[in-house]
């Protein structure tokens, strides 16, 4: 039996209802869900589309833009710091869009400040 991209893109879900309490025991879990994922979307076997980013109470963690920076993070070094493949990487696999929904979470608690000097402090690379 194969998985499908569909099982995978359900199996995500589940995980991420789950993700924000695990956030709180392993700190350092956007880093390693990210290369998840990074791997399973050059594989092309994720539908970000269809993935709820958000838990099941519809509580709103700043771990999954951390997520999308990392993964964003990653394509970048994987490309060789080019700056059009990871604009293509984006529009394609519609991060914009995601990170918009959650846009208003992120400014209201102001993560995006938070989490851009833990970038400075802690690269993948």
């Amino acid at each position: 039996m194969k998985a499908t991209k569909e099982d995978f893109t359900e199996g995500i879900t589940k995980y991420n209802a789950e993700l924000i309490n695990l956030e709180c025991d392993y700190p350092e879990c956007d880093k390693q869900y990210s290369q998840i994922l990074y791997t399973l979307t050059e594989e092309d076997l994720i539908d970000y589309e269809n993935i709820k980013w958000y838990s099941v109470e519809d509580e709103m963690s700043d771990v999954f833009f951390k997520i999308f920076i990392r993964l964003a993070e990653r394509k970048f070094i994987a490309s060789d710091h080019d700056h059009e493949e990871l604009t293509e990487f984006i529009a394609k696999y519609k991060f914009k869009e995601i990170l918009e929904s959650i846009k208003k979470y992120l400014m209201q608690e102001n993560l995006l400040k938070e989490f851009h000097m833990t970038l400075k402090e802690d690269p993948l690379s």
